[in-house]
């Protein structure tokens, strides 16, 4: 799944405005692209592996509920830390 498939999926998931989870989505791919020290829409062009994709949902959900705590962080940076290269 790249980060358009990514978007598309959450778009389809969540109860609220499209152009809301849309920019949710689009600044934790952006987070988890920064953290694993991608390039700047790598993820637009790549796969996208399983854990990040579930860092980056969690992250969006986290930000669209506006519940984020150092628990979540936590557990969002495990998951990323897998495919950190």
């Amino acid at each position: 799944m790249v980060a358009s498939e990514l978007i598309e999926f959450a778009l389809a998931n969540y109860e609220t405005t499209n152009e809301t989870i849309f920019l949710k989505v689009e600044a934790a791919i952006e987070y988890a692209e920064k953290y694993q020290s991608k390039q700047n829409r790598y993820y637009y062009s790549h796969e996208i592996p399983p854990k990040t994709q579930e860092a980056i949902m969690l992250l969006t959900q986290y930000l669209n509920e506006a519940t984020l705590n150092d628990s979540i962080w936590n557990s969002i940076h495990s998951l990323l830390r897998f495919n950190i290269k």
